[in-house]
């Protein structure tokens, strides 16, 4: 009887571990593949991606995550902006014009210095005082004592924030794009970022290469287009050229 209970109890612990295992939700994804629904699916394919999807940001990376090279948000984000545009939604908070500069100045040498060591910004972020002055004069950095102050207070923020969103934030790309831009978008700019990201899902699939927006004009886009859609259809995607050089300005 007591080898019988024993064995039940092994097998539970057992099961109830592979339930646990089986509900985990894979957040990361190797170099050369990106996350989606879940899965980690190889960029060299072609995947299909809507501009209806969320955008997930890693608050211990500072960095949004799990976007493909074919999404057309790809390259648009900002370290500094993206960090003062989280933290303020998640947080419910308002930064004044001082401290949104003083947190994009601290954000840049931090950058800097992971850069520098070969480290990562979470790992540079919670150095200590001592350890962060003498990495920084290394490597030729200048902080103020502002600087410093600023950066403990982000840290502060940073607790705060990765208790408040168990370390992920979710937001809708139209939602990142408004607070990117400072506009409100109508919902034929909606339509229209859909349409755009097809168009860049399908010269991908067609080519097999990334298009890349801010290394083209809207005119060089139109032709990339062209081998692919008839003279008529490409005079139908004339009106995407507002929503492309929105885009563009964040790159």
């Amino acid at each position: 009887m007591k080898k019988a209970l024993i064995f039940l109890l092994t097998f539970s612990v057992i099961l109830l571990s592979g339930c646990a295992m089986a509900d985990e939700e894979v957040m990361y994804c190797d170099e050369g593949y990106v996350l989606k629904d879940g899965e980690c699916l190889d960029e060299s394919e072609p995947i299909y991606i809507s501009f209806d999807e969320t955008l997930t940001y890693n608050v211990n990376l500072y960095s949004f995550i799990g976007t493909s090279r074919q999404d057309i948000l790809y390259n648009t984000y900002d370290l500094q902006e993206d960090y003062i545009l989280v933290s303020t939604k998640a947080l419910n908070i308002v930064y004044n014009d001082f401290e949104a500069v003083e947190y994009g100045l601290v954000l840049d040498s931090v950058s800097e210095l992971a850069t520098y060591s070969n480290s990562s910004i979470e790992y540079v972020v919670d150095l200590q005082t001592s350890e962060l002055t003498e990495l920084a004069s290394d490597a030729s950095i200048s902080l103020t004592p502002q600087n410093i102050f600023t950066l403990n207070s982000l840290k502060l923020r940073q607790d705060e924030l990765v208790e408040k969103t168990n370390g992920f934030y979710q937001l809708s790309k139209s939602a990142y794009l408004e607070a990117r831009l400072d506009i409100s978008l109508t919902n034929q700019n909606i339509i229209n970022f859909e349409r755009l990201q097809y168009l860049f899902s399908d010269i991908h699939y067609q080519y097999g290469e990334v298009f890349y927006i801010k290394d083209n004009t809207f005119e060089e886009f139109l032709i990339h287009l062209e081998e692919l859609y008839s003279e008529e259809d490409i005079l139908s995607y004339q009106d995407l050229e507002d929503e492309y050089n929105l885009l563009k300005s964040l790159q």
